[in-house]
């Protein structure tokens, strides 16, 4: 039996870039869209790959099992010619379309013979092999997994070695996403790869109707972008953090995102530069990130050609910034900008000339602030104190309201 376990993602190290494949939604929004009108992001590095949905509309509270056919011989040609030895869960019951009171079945063409299965929701999921035993093939649980979840994306990284693969070996696969419950094992039209259309050009699937795939999509990991790395760095620039980075074989790529994290996880775009596609020399870029988180900043690049992303290495710098608050009023309001704040949760206090709190109000910070903050009502003039509050720090600044 293959033996498929799961891990959690390498980060890539030195100036290269993980390899980012997008493949979108069937545009289907028979569940809600979380899987339709979303996105399957697969990265690749050389140890590693990983996985990712990134949601679309609605909410994500059915499982999505992935088919893959890994080029081997064998694999099943219907969900029909499974059987289990233990109950299934599920995700089992999901990905073998059984168990349920509804159990559509999904065939499979002579060109897509899937031996895996990856089933997954917002909590967790399991891996699935097909065994073929005596004649019939088994479903059979490799391992299970929980749920690496960031904001509307949900997955999990993959190991290569305990793929059976080796470090920098090629990855392909055929593949085919959809979207079920996992307790009635009613699918949804939605799913990647495949329209879904059901019988007849109906736009849902019929409960129990059997279902033959049209279409599937096809993994490469050898297609790289045309785009080399030569170094990514930070530097400090006073109160500032200056990058640069430089490129080569630069052809037909639409432009890079500046990502930045306090945590070296969870990344967000700061700025978005568009390539000078130079192929035949090197091309240098700079960016300066005005402001930079307190403590630590974690910075790296998405490269970006048509569906198509490359995240680099990580690089981090530290950075020692004062700390600012300052105010303006504007009618009604009061514009309120803070510079060198950790980033974090924060109250918001606006306490009048006799002490007394007349707002108290839960506002997040991600170093720098600059936003307009509506005045109290009931408001009179008077030298008011404006407080910014986290359990770490705290600013004050008064300000005479007219």
């Amino acid at each position: 039996m293959k033996k498929v376990l799961l891990a959690i993602l390498v980060l890539t190290s030195g100036a290269t870039f993980a390899q980012t494949t997008s493949f979108p939604g069937n545009g289907k929004a028979d569940f809600g869209g979380p899987v339709g009108k979303g996105t399957l992001n697969v990265v690749n590095t050389p140890d590693s790959f990983s996985i990712f949905l990134n949601k679309g509309t609605g909410n994500f509270d059915s499982v999505l099992v992935l088919y893959i056919d890994t080029f081997s011989t064998g694999g099943i040609t219907s969900t029909s010619q499974l059987s289990s030895f233990t109950t299934l869960d599920k995700y089992g019951k999901a990905a073998s379309a059984q168990g349920g009171t509804q159990n559509p079945v999904l065939n499979f063409p002579t060109t897509f013979t899937p031996d895996f299965a990856i089933a997954f929701d917002k909590t967790g999921g399991k891996l699935y092999s097909f065994q073929n035993f005596l004649g019939s093939y088994i479903i059979l649980e490799a391992n299970s997994f929980a749920i690496n979840v960031s904001g509307n994306s949900y997955g999990k990284g993959f190991s290569k070695s305990e793929l059976g693969l080796t470090p920098g070996q090629v990855i392909m696969l055929k593949f085919v996403g959809t979207y079920i419950d996992g307790n009635t094992v009613s699918r949804s039209a939605e799913g990647f790869g495949d329209p879904f259309t059901g019988y007849n050009g109906t736009a849902r699937i019929g409960s129990t109707e059997p279902y033959t795939i049209k279409s599937f999509f096809t993994y490469n990991s050898s297609t790289a972008l045309p785009v080399v790395l030569k170094d990514f760095k930070a530097s400090p620039l006073q109160e500032k953090v200056q990058l640069t980075w430089s490129v080569a074989q630069e052809t037909n790529i639409d432009g890079y995102e500046v990502k930045r994290s306090g945590n070296g996880i969870q990344f967000s775009t700061i700025a978005t530069i568009a390539a000078k596609n130079n192929s035949g020399i090197i091309s240098q870029y700079t960016f300066t990130d005005n402001a930079p988180l307190k403590g630590n900043n974690y910075y790296r690049l998405a490269i970006n050609e048509k569906n198509r992303k490359e995240l680099s290495n990580i690089i981090a710098i530290k950075t020692n910034i004062s700390t600012t608050l300052k105010m303006q009023q504007v009618g009604k309001a009061i514009n309120l900008q803070a510079n060198g704040l950790t980033a974090g949760t924060y109250k918001l206090l606006i306490i009048n000339p006799l002490g007394q709190t007349l707002q108290n109000s839960t506002i997040k910070v991600e170093g720098y602030m600059n936003r307009q903050i509506v005045l109290p009502g009931n408001i009179t003039k008077g030298i008011y104190r404006i407080t910014l509050r986290s359990n770490n720090e705290s600013l004050t600044e008064s300000l005479l309201i007219q």
